[in-house]
């Protein structure tokens, strides 16, 4: 028995001697096969979308004890021409039922238009649309304009007036 161990320490020393040198030296040794190009620059980024956006759509089947379902539809755009101008719009459509009676029908628009007058300082017009039939909203456009942070609400001949003039105090 121990001829036999003593005969594979003499056959597996000098194998496990031989297999580290040679990894030894691959690994030293840099191989031209094993190299890979250079990858290739970036090409330079363009200007920035001037129009971008998002849309979501949704869809809900239930069964069982009762019967519901509820579809949604929800969109956003921004145009930004890296200008003192800037306009939002979002939209959201939703439509639910159970047992084949209609639950929830609301549609909701939003266009929001900034303009930069200075660094610090922007004007606003905002405008919403919101329908509800459950809420008996058959539209609703003052409560929108209120959530600016009760901002004063011009008439539109009022409105052109008003700006000049905060311009011509900014000069």
């Amino acid at each position: 028995m121990q001829r036999r161990v003593q005969a594979l320490r003499t056959k597996t020393i000098p194998t496990v001697i031989a297999v580290t040198v040679f990894m030894a030296a691959a690994m030293a040794v840099p191989g031209r096969a094993l190299a890979q190009a250079p990858a290739a620059p970036a090409p330079p980024a363009g200007p920035p979308p001037i129009w971008t956006g998002s849309f979501g759509a949704g869809l809900a089947l239930t069964s069982g004890n009762v019967d519901t379902s509820n579809f949604n539809l929800a969109a956003k755009a921004t145009y930004d021409p890296m200008n003192p101008h800037q306009a939002n719009l979002e939209a959201l459509y939703l439509r639910g039922s159970s047992e084949g009676e209609t639950i929830v029908s609301r549609t909701a628009l939003t266009l929001r238009d900034d303009y930069s007058l200075t660094d610090r300082m922007f004007v606003f017009g905002r405008f919403g649309y919101l329908r509800d039939v459950f809420k008996g909203i058959d539209y609703l456009v003052k409560e929108i304009l209120k959530e600016a942070g009760d901002a004063a609400v011009l008439e539109p001949d009022d409105a052109r007036t008003a700006v000049r003039q905060a311009v011509a105090k900014l000069r």
